[in-house]
């Protein structure tokens, strides 16, 4: 079994004469949540602003740690959550409702079988993924929006939220960004990004590739002030006897994402919503997901399929 590294390279941006002659651009990266997060901008203090908030809330919600909130709910059943992680699962929940379930953070009893399983190079047994499925649904999550008490109503049960908390960093990273003052920034979290206001006179300006020829650019869109993430199946996978299977696990299934969508991007207004709709639309397929979408609005879909084809929606 063979397993691409993270690296998301869905979204290209283009920094040719980003802020014109004379003015001095920084660009710093710093690894973060499992990702590179890239920060351009001629305000020399946007990196330290952005790579704080994103360290502050890796604390919070970091799987693998034993010290983090997400870590001790998991172990011990129970937590008295801080607010920003009482957000998050608040959060979710809304987005589980609106998106039928696809997008379902207590799916970490299946993520963590199927993390464990890939280091391994084999497949989880069916049972395995049956038994861990029955530990799987937002009814064994308890939120108590008076104390932010949190409890996991059965034992086994797990929450993952790594579907949601890069665009979580990326609206809070915006948001500490706008109280101090800076202008114009765009950050790139493995390919999930935020363009915050424009570059000199003009807006940003991105690029999605097309999955079949990594070099070709199918469509270029103008950004502002604007979310876009990418979600999909071509750079991160792994393979198991000749087959291709996707890092997204349908949480209804228990099993890798199996549509004929090949890579979802989105663009909203705030970052967990593109984030989140992404994946959703990988799992569920174009037509689901152009129905889904109309619960969102205000956000532009492009999807391109297994045999090639590119079909987009407004809402």
């Amino acid at each position: 079994m063979k397993r691409r590294k993270l690296l998301y390279v869905f979204v290209f941006v283009f920094f040719t004469n980003i802020f014109g002659c004379g003015l001095k651009v920084y660009h710093d990266s710093l690894f973060s949540m499992g990702t590179v997060v890239e920060v351009t901008s001629s305000d020399p203090r946007a990196a330290k602003i952005v790579f704080a908030e994103f360290g502050r809330l890796e604390k919070i919600f970091n799987l693998f740690d034993d010290q983090s909130e997400l870590s001790r709910l998991n172990l011990d059943g129970e937590v008295l959550a801080s607010s920003d992680f009482y957000e998050v699962l608040k959060v979710s929940r809304d987005y589980f409702v609106q998106t039928e379930g696809f997008f379902d953070i207590s799916i970490g009893p299946v993520s963590l079988l199927w993390k464990n399983a890939i280091q391994k190079s084999q497949m989880p047994e069916d049972a395995k993924v049956k038994e861990a499925l029955s530990f799987v649904g937002f009814n064994f999550v308890y939120l108590d929006e008076n104390k932010h008490f949190v409890k996991l109503l059965k034992d086994g049960a797990k929450l993952d939220c790594g579907g949601i908390v890069k665009g979580v960093a990326l609206d809070k990273a915006v948001l500490k960004l706008k109280q101090a003052g800076v202008r114009e920034a765009m950050i790139d979290a493995g390919g999930d990004l935020y363009c915050l206001g424009r570059n000199r006179s003009r807006p940003w300006r991105i690029g999605v590739q097309d999955p079949k020829k990594p070099k070709h650019i199918i469509k270029s869109i103008p950004l502002e002030n604007t979310a876009c993430a990418t979600s999909g199946d071509y750079e991160q996978f792994f393979i198991f006897k000749d087959k291709r299977y996707s890092h997204i696990i349908d949480p209804k299934t228990g099993y890798p994402a199996d549509s004929e969508i090949v890579s979802a991007t989105i663009i909203a207004s705030s970052a967990v919503t593109a984030v989140v709709l992404a994946k959703v639309c990988v799992l569920v397929g174009a037509a689901k997901s152009f129905a889904l979408l109309e619960k969102f609005k205000g956000c532009h879909a492009i999807i391109v399929l297994n045999d090639g084809t590119l079909r987009e929606k407004r809402t």
